[in-house]
């Protein structure tokens, strides 16, 4: 299944192998980092079959919850537990200006065996240079993973 980009709309199976220039990704349940060119929820809108979604239950959702498209309230947390549930892991990092460190989060339902090996897998593609954040290398993140629903650091 290919995946429509939100900002150039190009088709791709998977991830690019070169070093990736964004903040925020999905890791896919087969471990494929699939990098998100601004919001989480404007990847899951424009390709809601990618995530095992249809376009018929993100509209019922939308207008459960009284919000537009691409909003950023109660329909963006039911369709991240949604597709958490089916085992993706929604990445976010971030620049702590505190400790003056980036601090990977890692968004996920259950912090299964599958789970740990593809957030590993992320982390040595980021040490090794695979992965990028805005400008910087990012040698040593500090890592969080964080379960968004139940507010919980695992």
């Amino acid at each position: 299944m290919s995946i429509k980009k939100t900002s150039d709309v190009a088709k791709r199976k998977k991830a690019p192998a070169k070093p990736l220039r964004c903040n925020a990704y999905f890791i896919s349940p087969d471990g494929e980092v699939i990098p998100v060119p601004n919001r989480h929820i404007d990847l899951i809108d424009a390709n809601p079959e990618f995530f095992g979604l249809t376009e018929k239950y993100l509209d019922r959702i939308y207008k459960k919850h009284g919000e537009a498209r691409g909003s950023e309230c109660c329909t963006r947390r039911e369709f991240l537990k949604k597709i958490k549930n089916k085992g993706w892991i929604r990445v976010r990092i971030v620049f702590d200006v505190a400790s003056g460190k980036y601090v990977v989060n890692f968004d996920l339902n259950r912090y299964t065996e599958s789970a740990k090996e593809r957030i590993a897998k992320f982390i040595r593609q980021m040490k090794l240079g695979k992965i990028q954040s805005a400008e910087y290398w990012i040698r040593k993140p500090e890592v969080k993973i964080w379960n968004e629903c139940e507010g919980r650091i695992f």
